[in-house]
C-alpha cells in the first residue's frame, strides 16, 4: 500500500503538467459564461463501471467554444475516481461546464515510474476529441451524464 502512495506522489508533478497542458489549448473560460454542475460516470458495453480507469482525466470542450485562431476556447476537466465516476471543472474545483454540446477525451495518467507502461484498457482513440466519437450535451441545473466505452 505505501508503494502505491509513493508511485502516485511520483505521477502528480506530471498529471499537473499534463493538466496544463489541456488548460493551456482548452483555456479556462474566464469569459463570464455560466458553469452548470456536472457528474458523470464511465461505464462499458456491457454496463460494468470503468474502475479501471481510476486517475485518467476527463476533458470537455464546449463545440460553440472552440478554441481558434481569434478566440481561447472553453473546456472543462476532471479526474476519474476508483468506482468510474467523476466531476468536472471550468473555473476552479468541480464548479461544472458551460452549456451546450462538448467533445469529450479520456486520456491515461502519467506514469513517471521506471519500466514498462501499462496497456492501456480502452483504445487509444478516446485520448483525442477528434478520434473519440464521445459528445455530451450540458443542460441548465444539474448534470448526470454517462460516458460508455469499449475495452481495448
Amino acid at each position: 500500500m505505501m508503494r502505491l502512495s509513493t508511485e502516485r506522489r511520483r505521477r502528480s508533478p506530471a498529471l499537473g503538467i499534463v493538466l496544463l497542458a489541456v488548460l493551456a489549448v482548452t483555456g479556462c473560460g474566464g469569459g463570464g459564461e455560466s458553469v452548470y454542475p456536472v457528474r458523470g460516470q464511465i461505464v462499458y458495453s456491457d454496463g460494468s463501471p470503468a474502475t479501471d480507469l481510476e486517475g485518467f482525466t476527463v476533458t470537455f470542450e464546449s463545440v460553440e467554444h472552440a478554441a481558434t485562431a481569434e478566440q481561447v476556447g472553453i473546456g472543462a476537466w476532471g479526474l476519474v475516481q476508483s468506482d468510474g465516476t467523476f466531476t468536472v471543472g471550468t473555473h476552479k474545483g468541480a464548479d461544472g461546464a458551460v452549456l451546450g454540446r462538448h467533445r469529450v477525451a479520456i486520456s491515461p495518467e502519467v506514469q513517471l515510474a521506471e519500466g514498462p507502461v501499462g496497456k492501456s484498457p480502452i483504445p487509444t482513440k478516446y485520448a483525442t476529441m477528434a478520434n473519440s466519437g464521445l459528445e455530451v450535451e450540458v443542460a441548465r441545473g444539474r448534470n448526470n451524464i454517462v460516458l460508455t466505452l469499449e475495452r481495448e
